[in-house]
Formats: structure tokens, C-alpha cells, sequence
């Protein structure tokens, strides 16, 4: 009798249909809590990271949602550490324009984006940023037929300066040899990849994030180099010796300005220069 009793017990225990079914519904409701929690946390990150790329203030790229998702792509592709030189393909075997440069006081800005790339802190403060324009002016003018200002055809807008006669160093803007930016006061540049090492290592610029050529060139150029902005008159001095480099190297020898040729001459035309420099290139 006590045999056929345990032989009649069932061998698996299974929930009443109405629990099965309010644990179901609890797994489910638990499931799709869990996806709008991770849907909201996304809409918020992309919402912030669309509005970071805003604050960064016009560049060469739209600033649109089809501008910030263009951006985000080629982010893909950004390099590893701007901080160190890349590897050059085909290197020049001639040495580079700059011989020693002194090395930047204080810590690196930093720096966010890829287009626009600026630095987010340490901004050249207003009469500095206007007595960087003016010596890139001073330069331009103090060498006609040789050296031209108008608006960069990288950003689409800014101040550029241009060679009329340049080597085909930035292939899509023939001949633009910087551009500067108002909004932060730094210059985006291409130098020989020596002097280019040199800016590193005296921290007074770091790499822009597509710059490792090869099919990124249709965008900037290999090589390319963000020099951080002055903050005193000194560093003023400093940026422009960068300059008359990146001139040396996109214009090539005949252009005859080499980073020692800041002369007397263009130091006059610059204190001219430095009270109209508002009216031709404003600050935005």
C-alpha cells in the first residue's frame, strides 16, 4: 500500500496557471523597464555629446546632427596619441626649418573634438589673440607677392594665411599654410615632420586626430598640428616662430622666409598693424 502511494506521487512540481503567468509578466515588465532605462541613458549621452560638439564653436565641418554624426565616424579613425609624432611615409631627407624651440610653461590645455579641434581651457585672453592676428598679419604684409591673408579653406571661415606659390603639402587648400581660431586662440598648421617633433616635445602642440594621412588627407593634411594659443606677448613670439616655419615648409625654400627672418621690418608693420586688426579679422 505505502509502495503504491509513493508511486502515485507526481515527480515534478509545476506552478498554478495564474502564477506562471504573473511571473511571466513581471520578467517582462522588468525587461522592457530595463530597455527605456538604457534607451534614456543613450538619448542622454548623445544629447550632451551633441551639445559638446555645439560648444566647441564653428569649423570645418556643419554644425548639425549630420555635421556631429559625420564627426563621430571619422572619430573611429582618430589616432591613438596626438602627443607623439607619426609615422611619416616618404620622409623629406632634407632637415627642417626650426632648430631648437623653448619649451611652453605649465601644464597642456586640453583639447576635445576633431572638426572643429579646440582647446576647451587655457584661451588666449582678447589683446593677446588680437596681437597674434596682427603679426600674422605683419608678415603677410611685410612680404608681398609672396605671402596673402583671407579666410581659411579648411574652416570656411577664420583667418588664414596663404602662400601664392606653395608645395603640394595641403593638397584640397593649395597654399594655405595656417588658419587661427577665434574662439580659443590656437593655430591648426603643417611643418616638416622634424620641426613637428620639435613642437611636441615642447608641449606647444599636439597632433590633430586625423592626421595620419593616407585616405584621411581629404580631410586635413598628413602631419597635421594644433599649436596652442599664446597667453602672453612672449608666446606671442613663440607661435609666430611656428608660423614662419609652416610658411618654410608649405612654400618651400623660395619663398624665403625661414624661422629666423622675423625682422625689424615686421615687428613695425605688426605695432601698426595692431589697432586696425579688429576691423579685418574680428574676433567670434
Amino acid at each position: 500500500m505505502a509502495l503504491n502511494i509513493i508511486k502515485s506521487w507526481p515527480t515534478t512540481h509545476t506552478l498554478p496557471s495564474d502564477i506562471s503567468n504573473v511571473a511571466n509578466h513581471v520578467t517582462t515588465t522588468a525587461g522592457s523597464i530595463m530597455v527605456l532605462f538604457i534607451t534614456a541613458r543613450i538619448c542622454v549621452f548623445l544629447i550632451r555629446d551633441y551639445q559638446a560638439f555645439l560648444s566647441l564653436g564653428p569649423g570645418g565641418t556643419p554644425s548639425t546632427p549630420v555635421g556631429y554624426l559625420r564627426v563621430k565616424f571619422l572619430g573611429v579613425f582618430a589616432i591613438s596619441n596626438p602627443y607623439e609624432p607619426g609615422i611619416v611615409s616618404n620622409p623629406p631627407t632634407w632637415p627642417g626649418c626650426l632648430s631648437k624651440i623653448s619649451s611652453r610653461l605649465g601644464d597642456r590645455p586640453i583639447v576635445r573634438g576633431t572638426a572643429p579641434h579646440r582647446q576647451v581651457n587655457q584661451h588666449a585672453p582678447t589683446a593677446i589673440f588680437d596681437g597674434l592676428l596682427a603679426a600674422i598679419s605683419a608678415l603677410a604684409d611685410a612680404h608681398p607677392g609672396i605671402l596673402s591673408k583671407g579666410t581659411s579653406c579648411l574652416e570656411k571661415h577664420g583667418p588664414g594665411l596663404f602662400v601664392t606659390k606653395a608645395q603640394p603639402r595641403t593638397p584640397h587648400c593649395i597654399g594655405e599654410v595656417c588658419h587661427a581660431h577665434p574662439s580659443d586662440g590656437s593655430v591648426h598648421l603643417t611643418l616638416h615632420p622634424a620641426d613637428t617633433a620639435l613642437v611636441l616635445e615642447a608641449e606647444w602642440g599636439e597632433r590633430h586626430p586625423l592626421s595620419n594621412g593616407g585616405w584621411l588627407k581629404r580631410f586635413v593634411p598628413a602631419g597635421f598640428l594644433m599649436v596652442y594659443a599664446p597667453r602672453t606677448e612672449a608666446e606671442i613670439e613663440v607661435v609666430m616662430e611656428i608660423i614662419r616655419a609652416a610658411v618654410w615648409w608649405v612654400g618651400g625654400s623660395g619663398s624665403g622666409i625661414s624661422a629666423g627672418s622675423y625682422s625689424e621690418n615686421d615687428k613695425s608693420i605688426r605695432n601698426t598693424e595692431k589697432n586696425v586688426v579688429r576691423a579685418t579679422w574680428k574676433r567670434s
